[in-house]
């Protein structure tokens, strides 16, 4: 079935009930299915308390109730009778599907066809070049790496959205050498909210089984607790996992080393729960302050498009954003910043 990429993250589009578009985010950096209040009332889901919780957009921990589900449909695939954590999401998507969903089926993201298959089977064993061993650690999904001449295992997260190969923990970035020093950047959303972060290009390699990164681009922020494998990274792969014998094949066409380009950023973040969109940030000394964007606006479209469809599906260059602030409208054209060369 067909797939949009969100920020490289993998996206499935559906209907609700109420006819509402509504999107569900594929996501292995998650152990849990998540669904949004607004979603358990389009499809009138049952609830039940329960003994878990979740960090909510302001950090604060709180109780969560769980969702039944008795059925989703993915193509010709069915998931049946399992729970869903009812959580206020932050990422523009109504449901994130964590890993242990797709633990008795073959998983595969066609990132360069832009599609998700489904389907029974297992892989081969690991060889050390497109096959690689997955294990846990404390319910992440891992994967062995090199980076920076170091062995280590990467968190798969196919949910960490941003424009960079490998996010690293404070501890590791301090280890590993930069090509260009990490410079601080927009924050990155996440199920609990939004976690600011810095980025820059490294001096060393990252190598993944038989394919090189040839000095990638990584992040670093306080908000993660293992150094993860993102979503840019993956999008250059077919990527198929088979959960049950915990392994992993990447797919790329050609051997050549994989090279990240100069990074650029929208320069302005927005509360993506809010209707209209509320601009919620602005990065200093960037493209979005020259042009005249405020922390407070209210988006009303970007790019000819409803404003949350717009931000998250804009594919590259100038933004043009329809505003309003207090009782007078305008429209500013919003170049991309520059970070990274």
């Amino acid at each position: 079935m067909p797939i949009e990429l969100v920020t490289f993250t993998p996206v499935v589009s559906f209907t609700s009930a109420d006819g509402v578009r509504r999107r569900m985010t594929l996501d292995t950096g998650s152990d849990v299915v998540l669904v949004t209040p607004g979603l358990v009332a389009a499809c009138r889901l049952a609830t039940r308390p329960s003994n878990r919780s979740h960090r909510d957009a302001s950090g604060t921990w709180g109780g969560t109730p769980v969702a039944i589900l008795d059925k989703l449909e993915l193509g010709a695939v069915r998931f049946e009778d399992f729970d869903a954590d009812v959580v206020g999401l932050q990422i523009g998507s109504d449901a994130l599907l964590g890993w242990p969903l797709f633990r008795d089926v073959l998983l595969t993201i066609d990132y360069p066809r832009r599609m998700l298959i489904l389907k029974r089977g297992s892989l081969p064993g690991p060889d050390g070049k497109r096959v690689l061993p997955l294990r846990l650690d404390h319910d992440r999904l891992m994967v062995p790496a090199t980076l920076d001449g170091r062995e280590m295992w990467l968190n798969l997260d196919t949910g960490f959205g941003s424009g960079d190969s490998v996010d690293l923990t404070p501890a590791r970035a301090a280890e590993v050498a930069w090509a260009s020093p990490a410079v601080p950047t927009m924050a990155a959303h996440t199920p609990g909210g939004a976690v600011g972060q810095k980025v820059g290009r490294l001096k060393g390699d990252l190598v993944l089984g038989c394919y090189r990164f040839v000095q990638p681009v990584a992040g670093t922020n306080d908000g993660i607790a293992v150094d993860i494998l993102s979503a840019w990274a993956l999008a250059n792969f077919t990527l198929t996992l088979d959960l049950r014998n915990m392994r992993a094949q990447f797919d790329c066409p050609g051997d050549a080393p994989i090279r990240t380009g100069p990074v650029s950023v929208a320069g302005f973040d927005c509360d993506l729960t809010s209707q209209p969109l509320k601009v919620t940030g602005i990065l200093p000394g960037g493209e979005a302050e020259r042009a005249g964007l405020h922390v407070g606006d209210r988006l009303l479209t970007i790019d000819g498009r409803p404003a949350l469809e717009g931000f998250l599906s804009h594919a590259g260059g100038a933004y043009t954003i329809e505003l309003q602030r207090g009782q007078r409208k305008a429209t500013l054209t919003v170049p991309l910043t520059r970070l990274v060369p």
